[in-house]
């Protein structure tokens, strides 16, 4: 295996774990009270946490996505060649 597949694993490993580990992540670093609501006041406070803690495992989410895309634009690259 050559070392440029071994970066792109790493990469790829590291976007999917941020992915599925979001909600830990969240929690952990207390993301949820750092969101903002636009309707904040049509909501009642079960559902503006329920809707602030979506908004931040969404946000986790994306930029695992964002962090696994190069990782396998690398992997497709280097199996190429």
């Amino acid at each position: 295996m050559k070392t440029i597949d071994i970066i792109a694993l790493a990469i790829i490993a590291v976007g999917f774990a941020a992915v599925l580990l979001s909600r830990a992540v969240v929690k952990k670093f207390d993301l949820v009270q750092r969101q903002h609501c636009k309707y904040a006041e049509e909501l009642s406070e079960e559902e503006l946490n329920e809707y602030k803690l979506n908004k931040a495992m969404f946000n986790i989410k994306i930029t695992g996505i964002i962090i696994t895309v190069p990782g396998l634009i690398l992997l497709l690259v280097s199996s190429r060649f």
